[in-house]
């Protein structure tokens, strides 16, 4: 009934809408529409939208590889169990940072817990398919979504759970990567 590129636009104007407005309602919503244009299973709308245009998206994000190698060895050897970050590069006006493909920044591990490595794309999956972005569901132990659950409750950032408030910086990560295309869908 709608284009790809249409629902796709729709998808970029309600992130934004989200992203100026991120109570814990509307990320998870958010989570919802990431999935669908990032990981969905069938296809990513991203994918489907870009078809035939010439389109790389060019996801930044803080960090360095030198630092994502020092931090996997801390967390190898044990004596730190869990970490936090904001994948945001305009988090820290100083900040170092790093342009990914979509995989590389699906494959971007913001989060350790329990001294695991959680990656963006586990975010966004544990909160739309467990947290109620698309519907509260079991976690299991897939993708981390098991050591999410367990832990979310534990640790709040801005008064909402870890993972909830970090789909607020990969929203506005995605919003950036994906605005070229945002563009020439809608001239």
């Amino acid at each position: 009934m709608y284009t790809n590129e249409q629902l796709f636009v729709w998808d970029l104007d309600k992130l934004r809408q989200i992203s100026q407005n991120p109570h814990p309602r509307n990320l998870l919503d958010g989570s919802a529409i990431l999935r669908r244009l990032l990981t969905d299973s069938s296809g990513p709308l991203l994918h489907k939208a870009a078809k035939g245009r010439d389109f790389k998206p060019i996801f930044r994000v803080i960090g360095s590889p030198e630092g994502d190698r020092l931090l996997e060895d801390i967390f190898a050897s044990g004596a730190v169990t869990f970490r936090y970050s904001n994948p945001d590069p305009d988090a820290l006006k100083e900040g170092a940072g790093m342009q990914l493909g979509l995989d590389g920044f699906l494959a971007r591990k913001i989060h350790f817990v329990d001294g695991k490595p959680i990656t963006i794309k586990e975010v966004i999956n544990f909160c739309a398919n467990v947290a109620g972005g698309v519907h509260a569901g079991q976690p299991s132990r897939r993708d981390n979504a098991e050591v999410l659950y367990n832990n979310s409750s534990n640790v709040l950032v801005n008064g909402k759970p870890f993972p909830v408030e970090s789909i607020r910086s990969i929203i506005d990560i995605t919003i950036q990567a994906l605005e070229p295309l945002y563009e020439r869908l809608r001239a």
